[in-house]
Order: C-alpha cells, then sequence, then structure tokens
C-alpha cells in the first residue's frame, strides 16, 4: 500500500500510479469532460488507460487500486489536486490482494483445506501429517490437531464452516462429512464427484470444486443433491487444486497463480489477482480478510482484497457521467437517473431495471431501446 498525505498535491506530468499489473485495450479518459471529479474517472477506468486531467484546481481525495496513468494535460503548473478532507490522503494506491501477514503452516503438513469458526482457522493437510488443524490466527500455533475418519489415504481435503459444524471432504471422493468442532463424525453426504478439492458455505448451501469433470458444484447439505453445477472458468487453473469460499456475496476461486472473484449465480470471473504464493490451494473468509495457505510452502497468509462499495442510487448526468449510456452502463438495479436539462444525441441501450428521468422536464434523447423486462 501506497500512500501520500500532504494538503496540495500537484499532478505532474507524468504520475504513474500502478497498483497491480494487468493487460487490456488502453483508452484514454479526460477529466471533466467524461468524468468532472479524478475519482470517478478512476472508478470507471481499466488496468492500462490514461486518465488525462485538464488544466484546474481539483479538491479530491483519490483512492486507485487498478494500473493507470494519471497526467495533467499541460503540465503541473495549471493544474492542483488539493485534498477535499486535509486530514486524508490525496492520492492512495491500494491493490487489490495486498498481503496483511502471514503465518505458519504446522511443520510438515501440506495444506488442503482452510476454514475460519468466528476466531480461529482450521486446516486440513493433505497425507503429509495427515489431519485437521485448530490454528491461532496471530501465530499458526496449533491448538489442536484431529484425525477423524474421514480421508482414504490420509487424503484430507476441503474444509468449511456453516457457523455451527465443520464440514471436510475426502479428497478421494469418499464423501463430505459434517463435524462437531472436537471433529467427531454427526453425518455424511455422497460426493458429487470422483474427486473432490475445496469447500464453502454460503448460508444454505455447500460448494465444492470436483475433478476430474472440472466442475463447481452447489449441493443441499442435507442430502449431498446437486442444486446447480458450473464449468470451471476457462483460465483459472484445474478444480484438482483449486481454493473456495464465499464472503457473503460473492465466490473466490484459486488457480494456478491467481485468485478469482467470481459471481455465484453463474461462477463467471469478475476480477482476479495475483496469488500471493504458489500452489494456493485452500482459501477461507473470516468477515473481513481472505486467507489462503500454499500446499507447498507452508504458509498461510491473510489478504485484504479492498471490497468495493455499492454505486449510490442515485446518479445524474452530465454531473456524475457525461453520457446517459455510461450512467446506465454503470449503474445497478433500482438505480434512478436524473439528467439534467440539455439536449443528448445518444443511442441508449437500457438492460436493467432503472429509472431514468429529466430532472425538469426538458430532455430529448436522440435513441433509446430497452432490452429485458
Amino acid at each position: 500500500m501506497c500512500e501520500a498525505r500532504k494538503f496540495v498535491f500537484i499532478v505532474f506530468a507524468f504520475l504513474i500510479l500502478t497498483a497491480f499489473a494487468g493487460v487490456s485495450t488502453a483508452k484514454t479518459i479526460y477529466v471533466p469532460d467524461d468524468y468532472v471529479r479524478i475519482q470517478w474517472a478512476v472508478d470507471n477506468a481499466s488496468d492500462g488507460d490514461t486518465i488525462a486531467v485538464r488544466d484546474g484546481v481539483y479538491a479530491e481525495n483519490v483512492n486507485i487500486d487498478k494500473s493507470s496513468t494519471i497526467k495533467s494535460e499541460n503540465g503541473s503548473a495549471n493544474c492542483i489536486v488539493q485534498a477535499a478532507d486535509t486530514n486524508d490522503h490525496v492520492f492512495k494506491v491500494k491493490a487489490v490482494g495486498d498481503v496483511i501477514r502471514s503465518i505458519p503452516a504446522p511443520p510438515g503438513t501440506q495444506p488442503n483445506g482452510l476454514a475460519w469458526d468466528g476466531n480461529h482457522l482450521w486446516m486440513s493437510s493433505y497425507m503429509s501429517n495427515a489431519g485437521i488443524y485448530k490454528l491461532d490466527p496471530t501465530d499458526g500455533s496449533v491448538l489442536g490437531k484431529y484425525t477423524p475418519s474421514v480421508a482414504q489415504y490420509g487424503g484430507y481435503g476441503g474444509l468449511t464452516y456453516d457457523g455451527t459444524y465443520l464440514w471436510e471432504a475426502d479428497s478421494y471422493g469418499g464423501g463430505i462429512y459434517k463435524l462437531t468442532l472436537n471433529c467427531s463424525i454427526i453425518s455424511t453426504i455422497p460426493s458429487p464427484d470422483n474427486h473432490l478439492s475445496d469447500l464453502a458455505w454460503d448460508g444454505n448451501y455447500t460448494w465444492v470444486c470436483g475433478y476430474p469433470s472440472q466442475k463447481i458444484y452447489k449441493i443441499d447439505p442435507t442430502d449431498g443433491s446437486i442444486v446447480a453445477m458450473f464449468d470451471v472458468p476457462e483460465g483459472t487453473g484445474q478444480a484438482q487444486t483449486a481454493g473456495l469460499t464465499y464472503d457473503g456475496s460473492y465466490l473466490w476461486l484459486s488457480g494456478t497463480d491467481k485468485i478469482f472473484k467470481l459471481d455465484p449465480s453463474n461462477c463467471k470471473v469478475i476480477t482476479s489477482f495475483p496469488a500471493p504464493c504458489s500452489r494456493p490451494d485452500s482459501l477461507a473468509w473470516d468477515g473481513k480478510y481472505l486467507w489462503c495457505a500454499s500446499f507447498d510452502e507452508g504458509k498461510i497468509y491473510q489478504i485484504d482484497i479492498e471490497r468495493e462499495e455499492e454505486k449510490p442510487s442515485i446518479i445524474y448526468v452530465p454531473d456524475n457521467y457525461t453520457k446517459i449510456q455510461w450512467a446506465v452502463d454503470n449503474a445497478s438495479d433500482g438505480d434512478t437517473i436524473v439528467v439534467r436539462d440539455g439536449t443528448y444525441y445518444e443511442n441508449v441501450v437500457v438492460n436493467k431495471k432503472l429509472t431514468i428521468k429529466s430532472e425538469n422536464g426538458a430532455l430529448i434523447i436522440a435513441s433509446l431501446m430497452v432490452r429485458g423486462g
């Protein structure tokens, strides 16, 4: 994390703020032409984009969480950014996936599953020093080790916690076991695949990665019936070594060298960031941070994923977005778009549930198309 705390921050001719690497089709965004605030330009930029700031004085506290170039159009003499909140930063660069700290995994283990019970981490180890470990999250010290008969050949696999009980997956497809916190077996449900990796709990259903089918399964924890099934997204790696967890809104899946945020309705990739280790085979969510364990490095990492805040429910054109289409593209279902007086030459396509209205009734749009219900 990089932070600058100054009252006045001069925007230099080429101020390159890189939070994390990424490659995309780059474009140039102009402030205030496209977005009247630098922060709004950053929020709507993609990795590799350039944000050109026209001459003027801007009062903002800008948070940057992507790889972008921010530059003044004509040099620093006439382009100044002041802190809107003088007790806060002017520019702060923060990467999604910042490692808060790391703790050691128990010696000689191969982490293959992680869970968080509200106070402690739980970790399963595959074959080497096989078992289920209860860990102190502050230093990784072992508070308990259990070896319930839930893993063929010592193949302890994915772990998750449902608020009361642990769930453990047999890596060799023997089933998914419901356990007490002293690892006594309560019940078992059948495995949906020949082999299983990590588990996740979304409040109602259990999720698990399976192979060789390369599927993510959403299953009913009462009987193991498959509620939904999705292909492991292309480019995310092999389900055999995938970590999985749920943060209350999204699934997180670890691949070979990245961690992916997934839409649970279809398991499509929303975004990703580089994993802090090799073989990030296990994931857990503690309510604020993501935990990731390396299968072969002997470390467990606590990661800040910098969850995005919801967009405002009322969006103004041209204040927030200079085009109605851009307002629509960045709105969420239920939002209201208020269009200031003027004539707008656009072909607007609406594919979500929105209210679009003029501020004072004086609104002319060249074309409007509504798709969906």
